[in-house]
């Protein structure tokens, strides 16, 4: 039977299933020509019900000549807290290292070991509690989304140290974990210079069977103060490639010492855990990262300056034009004196806005890298870029290049310190610049004390309150208990009569 011509063109079908004379649609096209991505709809944004923080921890061999550029790398990576080793920084110190990130340190007088602690802005006002320890440990108590979590950076003696070094050490790494109470939260990060091997067993409950390297004495230390405070390795709980599980690597020496623990109930809430390679800041150890949740509060709200008056540019031609200014105000010396005071302060104030400015206010991030040109910038990516080679290949040549650039960024970097602070040192002997040295120095001082804003205070049964209708009203019972509380009858003994004045006694 012959089939017959579909003049009208017509392909519908009863049945779409059935219809496999037709071709399947073109996709629709853009104006630009570019396949359709679909109808727009609109994205409902929900809040997040957790919060990510980022742990991470660094032997950095030394700190000098490198906090700007570690800075850079802990804002690449997001990083809230950094625990670093081997700073060789002397004394209990803080610092701003720029990018919003704040070093606090404690050092050996001789310049050997050290730790610390580098804590973005975000959490500075949230510090409860700084301790250090020793030159090798040191911890910070932080609220954490209501939250009490001790962050601890320790650094174990080498291999090469004596028993006893290594002794007192464990012995005082015990008995900092044993002042933590049970209900806060540990995180340990730290070159603890051991090998906890690639097997689990007979840890299985702390070890999660994904290190690296053969288990030795000093990782056996470690796995048993691991089950004693029953903590977990986070490094070991996540499978991945051996790049990202190294963590020094010297030529062909590659080995596992750098760990970050936490509570093994809390093992759950780490999204991951991973070592960074690539990072030309510091050439054998790398960097270790650890993304922990937390559930979300009420969020605190981080305390911001207040908008001012600028009335330090109240010198010079700025005066007669603040006089002129107001020399046109009024006073009714009729009206009370508190209303006088009142409607001077009005004028004054918009006198001073009008004529001498008013700051932004907002958040303040210390400035701390002026120095920090396009020349030390070019200077650091040739390091970097050198670093990547050298790493690539491994060839003596590009080793050379590699030491070349890195010591050309030094130099660098050196110079231009050197030419940043030349004009603040030449304007020092007039007399303007006479009036700005208590001011620098006040700076300097200030700038290395330990964050001391704190709005947290404990409540009568002990639990930390950070709310602030909370802690108002804590404040207020207790001034309430203060200064209505009922006095107490005191019954004294009856004291004895006078009996007048006493006889002068003749001899």
């Amino acid at each position: 039977m012959k089939r017959l011509p579909n003049v009208l063109c017509i392909k519908d079908r009863a049945s779409p299933r059935n219809d496999a004379q037709t071709h399947r649609p073109t996709s629709a096209t853009n104006i630009l020509g570019l396949p359709s991505q679909g109808r727009a709809r609109p994205k409902t944004l929900v809040p997040e019900s957790n919060l990510k923080v980022r742990f991470a921890t660094l032997n950095v061999g030394t700190l000098s000549g490198k906090t700007k550029e570690l800075a850079c790398l802990f804002k690449r990576r997001k990083v809230d807290f950094v625990c670093l080793q081997e700073t060789r920084w002397t004394g209990s110190k803080a610092r701003n290292i720029g990018e919003g990130y704040k070093i606090i340190n404690t050092g050996a007088k001789d310049g050997r070991n050290g730790v610390a602690v580098a804590v973005h802005q975000d959490h500075l006002e949230n510090i409860v509690e700084i301790n250090r320890v020793s030159d090798r440990l040191m911890y910070l108590k932080i609220l954490i989304e209501g939250e009490l979590v001790n962050v601890i950076s320790a650094y174990a003696p080498q291999t090469g140290c004596s028993e006893i070094d290594k002794t007192a050490f464990w012995n005082m790494f015990d008995g900092t974990l044993q002042q933590v109470p049970a209900k806060e939260t540990i995180i340990i990060g730290g070159d603890l210079n051991g090998h906890i091997g690639t097997t689990s067993e007979p840890h299985n409950r702390i070890h999660g069977g994904h290190g690296y390297g053969t288990l030795n004495e000093a990782g056996k230390v470690i796995l048993q103060t691991a089950m004693a405070f029953d903590l977990a390795i986070i490094n070991s709980f996540f499978k991945k490639k051996p790049e990202h599980i190294i963590t020094y690597k010297s030529g062909p020496a590659s080995s596992q010492i750098d760990y970050i623990l936490t509570n093994r109930a809390h093992i759950g809430r780490v999204k991951n855990c991973k070592v960074i390679p690539g990072e030309c800041a510091i050439t054998q150890h790398r960097i270790v990262v650890a993304d922990m949740v937390f559930k979300r509060t009420s969020k605190l709200k981080p305390a911001r300056t207040a908008e001012i008056t600028k009335w330090w540019n109240l010198k010079g031609e700025k005066t007669e034009e603040f006089r002129q200014h107001l020399s046109d105000v009024k006073v009714d010396t009729t009206q009370d004196v508190d209303e006088i005071w009142e409607h001077l302060h009005k004028c004054l104030t918009k006198a001073g806005n009008v004529i001498l400015g008013r700051t932004k206010g907002g958040k303040r991030t210390p400035r701390e890298t002026w120095w920090w040109t396009d020349t030390v910038q070019q200077a650091l990516k040739d390091k970097k870029s050198a670093f990547k080679t050298w790493q690539a290949t491994k060839t003596p040549e590009d080793r050379e290049e590699y030491k070349k650039a890195k010591k050309h960024a030094k130099k660098t970097i050196a110079i231009a310190q050197a030419n940043s602070l030349k004009d603040m040192y030449s304007t020092l002997d007039s007399k303007e610049g006479q009036k700005q040295i208590y001011k620098l120095a006040k700076q300097r001082n200030q700038s290395t004390k330990d964050p001391a804003t704190c709005r947290v205070i404990k409540g009568t049964n002990g639990d930390l309150l950070y709310k602030d209708k909370d802690i108002i009203a804590t404040w207020q019972k207790y001034y309430e208990d203060l200064l209505n509380k009922t006095p107490v009858n005191i019954n004294l003994p009856e004291a004895h009569k006078n009996q007048g004045l006493i006889a002068p006694i003749n001899p």
